[in-house]
This record gives C-alpha cells, sequence and structure tokens, in this order.
C-alpha cells in the first residue's frame, strides 16, 4: 500500500514538473516573441528618446546653463539676385558681423579655458543656389569663429516664424544637421541639438543687415537666468536659487517667480539711413560729423527684429511656446497670460540696458522698405528723423556719445561706414533693380508700397535726379519695373 501510494505521489510530481517546465518555456517564447516584435515595430519617438539618451550618458553635458542660437537669414530663395546679395554682403560685413564677434559673451569665453562650448551659436542660413563668388566671400568673414555657422537653407524654425518646430523640438537643429554646412565646427551644432531638453533654450533673430549691442546676448541670458528654470518646470515653481539671485541682483531675501518662456527685444535702437541727407550732393561724405548724423536714435513700443529672442525653460515643450509677429508680441503676450509670471505684462520685456541695444540699416536692400528714407517720402520719414537729429544734436555732448555708441558698443568702423555709404551710391541702380525683381519671393515682402518706392527711385536715377550734382545712369534699357 504504501508502495502504491509513494508511485501515484512520483507520477503527479512527474506531471506537476513537466507542466511547470511547459509553462516556464511558454512564457519565454512569449517573451522573445515581443522582444522581436519590439524590435521590428519600434515607434520612432521612442528610438529617438532612446538613442539621445544614450549619447548624452556618452558624452560630457553641455558646458553652459543656457543654449543659446542667434539666426540669420541671407539671401534665402534669391540666389539669382547678385547684385542685391553684394549689396546685402557689404551691410552684413559693416553691421552684422563685428557686432557678433565682439559680443562680451565671447571675451568671457576666451578667460574660461574650462569651457568646452562656446555660450551661443550663430547660425547664418543661406539659399542652397547662392551664387558661388558671394557664398565665397561670405565663407572667408565667418571662417575664423568655428561657432559661426553657414548653412544652405530655405527652411526656417525658431522665434520670428509663426509655425511648427523650433530648437527644444529638435526639428531646427535636425534641419541644420541635414543641411549643407560650409562654415562652423559641426560638433557644436550637433551637441546643441543632444542637450537641448537638459538647458534652458534661447532662439535669438538678428536680420543680415542688421547689428547688436556687444552686451546684449549677455543681458538676455542674465535674464534667463533669473526668470527661467534650469530645472524641469512645474507650476510649483516660485523662485530660484538665492545664488543665482545674489550674483546678478544682489539681494538674498528676493523671490522671484519662475516662467516657462519668455520674450526679449530691443527697447531703443539706430536706424542708419544713408538718405537721411537728400538735400547733400552726394550720399557719402569725409566728414566725420556728416556719416555719424546718417545713424538715428528710435525708440519703439513694438519689438523690432533684430534681437527678438524666445526662451523656455526646462522641461517645457516646443509645443507649449507660442509664435507671435514681431510686431505683436508685447501684446499678445501679455493677453495670453501663459508664461507663468503675474502680470502677464512681464511675459514680453524690452531690454533697457543697454540702452542702445541694435543699429538697423535701412537702405534700399530691404525687402519691406519700412522706415528707409527715398524721394517719395522725404518729407514724412526723412523729416522726421532730421528732426529727431537736430533736436538731440544740439545737446552738448550728443555727438560725442553717439560716435562712442558705435564705436565701442557696437564695433563699427568709421573707415566701413564711409565705405558701406558710397558702395550703396555707386550701385544704386543694380541694388534697386535685384530688390524689385525680388519682391513677392518666398519667404519675402510682397506690398504694393515697397514696389512704387523701388520704381519711383530707378525713376529718378533715371533722371539723374538723386545725389544732388552727381548723376545716376540707368541701364541701356531704362528704369523699368520688373514683374
Amino acid at each position: 500500500m504504501t508502495v502504491f501510494i509513494l508511485s501515484q505521489l512520483m507520477k503527479r510530481s512527474e506531471a506537476f514538473v513537466f507542466l511547470a517546465l511547459v509553462v516556464i518555456v511558454s512564457c519565454f517564447w512569449v517573451s522573445v516573441m515581443m522582444l522581436v516584435q519590439y524590435d521590428r515595430h519600434p515607434s520612432t519617438g521612442e528610438v529617438q528618446w532612446i538613442r539621445q539618451k544614450t549619447r548624452q550618458l556618452r558624452e560630457p553635458a553641455w558646458s553652459h546653463p543656457v543654449i543659446h542660437i542667434v539666426n540669420t537669414r541671407f539671401m534665402q530663395n534669391q540666389a539669382e539676385l547678385v547684385d542685391l546679395a553684394r549689396a546685402r554682403l557689404v551691410l552684413f560685413a559693416t553691421f552684422c558681423l563685428p557686432t557678433m564677434i565682439h559680443q562680451t559673451l565671447n571675451q568671457k569665453e576666451s578667460t574660461s579655458p574650462e569651457s568646452f562650448d562656446p555660450p551661443f551659436l550663430w547660425v547664418v542660413k543661406v539659399d542652397p543656389k547662392l551664387d558661388a563668388g558671394v557664398l565665397q566671400d561670405l565663407i572667408e568673414l565667418l571662417d575664423p569663429y568655428p561657432q559661426f555657422f553657414i548653412v544652405g537653407s530655405n527652411t526656417n524654425y525658431g522665434v520670428g516664424n509663426i509655425g511648427e518646430g523650433g530648437w527644444r523640438g529638435g526639428e531646427a537643429g535636425k534641419s541644420l544637421l541635414d543641411d549643407p554646412v560650409y562654415a562652423g565646427n559641426v560638433k557644436w551644432l550637433r551637441r546643441a541639438h543632444l542637450f537641448r531638453d537638459q538647458r534652458i533654450v534661447l532662439e535669438t533673430r538678428l536680420d543680415a543687415d542688421d547689428g547688436l549691442n556687444i552686451r546684449y546676448l549677455s543681458a538676455v541670458q542674465q535674464q534667463a537666468m533669473v526668470h527661467l528654470s534650469s530645472t524641469p518646470y512645474t507650476e510649483e515653481d516660485t523662485a530660484v536659487e538665492p545664488s543665482i539671485i545674489d550674483a546678478i541682483q544682489g539681494d538674498e531675501s528676493s523671490s522671484l517667480e519662475m516662467a516657462k518662456w519668455m520674450y526679449w527685444c530691443s527697447m531703443s535702437h539706430l536706424e542708419w539711413d544713408p538718405w537721411v541727407s537728400l538735400d547733400s550732393e552726394s550720399l557719402t561724405t569725409n566728414s566725420t560729423d556728416d556719416i555719424y548724423k546718417k545713424f538715428v536714435p528710435m525708440r519703439s513700443t513694438y519689438c523690432i527684429t533684430p534681437g527678438l529672442t524666445l526662451g523656455a525653460s526646462v522641461g517645457v515643450s516646443q509645443q507649449s511656446l507660442p509664435r507671435y509677429q514681431h510686431t505683436s508680441v508685447m501684446l499678445q503676450s501679455q493677453q495670453s497670460g501663459d508664461c507663468g509670471l503675474q502680470p502677464s505684462s512681464q511675459c514680453a520685456v524690452q531690454i533697457a540696458d543697454p540702452i542702445i541695444s541694435a543699429i538697423r540699416s535701412r537702405t534700399p536692400t530691404s525687402a519691406g522698405m519700412r522706415g528707409v528714407i527715398t524721394p517719395t517720402n522725404a518729407d514724412s520719414v526723412g523729416n522726421n528723423k532730421k528732426g529727431i537729429l537736430n533736436k538731440l544734436g544740439n545737446a552738448p555732448g550728443f555727438m560725442d556719445r553717439l560716435r562712442n555708441t558705435i564705436d565701442y558698443q557696437f564695433g563699427v568702423s568709421f573707415e566701413n561706414l564711409l565705405m558701406t555709404a558710397k558702395y550703396v551710391e555707386d550701385h544704386l541702380v543694380d541694388i534697386v533693380t535685384d530688390n524689385l525683381r525680388g519682391q513677392c519671393t518666398q519667404g519675402h515682402s510682397c506690398k504694393t508700397s515697397a514696389k512704387d518706392d523701388l520704381q519711383r527711385v530707378l525713376d529718378l536715377a533715371g533722371e539723374g535726379a538723386i545725389g544732388g550734382q552727381r548723376t545716376i545712369k540707368c541701364p541701356n534699357d531704362g528704369c523699368k519695373a520688373l514683374q
């Protein structure tokens, strides 16, 4: 009897073991099939996330708490307009480039060899079919500065562009890495793209014929460090670390709200217009006072394009960042009330220090011709600017302060100003003809008023009526509007 019972138990044990083995093997194969299936059909977002995190673990983190991208467009969708391109290149070399070379952030970087990455990256996008000679000249200007990039692309993301995509979302960085890069250290583009979700992201717009005060980028970054969170943002964020406040404001008791996003732009700027004295014999002059009197101090109630910046705290998605036209940034930011600051008027800030934040060149190379003095508007725009100059020019020491501002706060040289004014005068017909042809091309102005102004300039040039005693002749086919 005992033997029979033991034999039955052994049979049941064998059956149990067999069933257990079947269950284990089945679970194993189910798991294997799930892994195989996952490997074959992973979602794009999951794969990109895994790859990004893996690369982040392999590399040292971005050296700064901020990833700052400055975006500039040059002759996009206008590759065939070579005369216009050369004129814009002259303006670029005179006004835009020196202000970026001399940014104080660059000077701080040179004294901090332990910093691995640049304090900002400057991306200049050009039409991929840009004239080879113009492109080579542009490369030679930027090549000595590896944090300055020239990229062949007509696609734009980020601040100043109404639509989806930007640096935080990865669209801007991916596009740059897929496009031809003619100048700049691509390693820094790749790293800035890689660590975009771990740092405060700032995107600044700068037109190719404008310039920024050499302290402007530093001022924006300082404010971003105070008001934007360098750790994943939550609605409960109410203050930043006292050490950061101490460094910037020197107030240990301060408690500042944190923003999800913010806009910054220039409060006051200078406009350089070679036609600010249309009653003179020529656009050019060797007089120091006269060449500097072509700069008119201006203050705008809305955000101008040079220096327009959008910043995002860590943890804030691309979809959460608002896109506004530069003329409506102040109003729409306040109306949305969505940046996390109270009152909502703090969501967009005009930079008051430095006092003069930007330079805008206003010449017939401008696509929209807004604020450019022409023979057709000399009585309105021209007289307004001359009225400002006459009023300020009588103030003691004004011209000295103006010269010092241009020389030392923008790095714009007197010699380059003379050369640029002469170039615009000598090539006026070719410049205006090309600009007229370029009206309404993709991404550029399409205003009847701009076309009318350009056409009138051509007409008067053909009559020898521009430049006083200096006569500017049109080509053999005449100064006719090109449709």
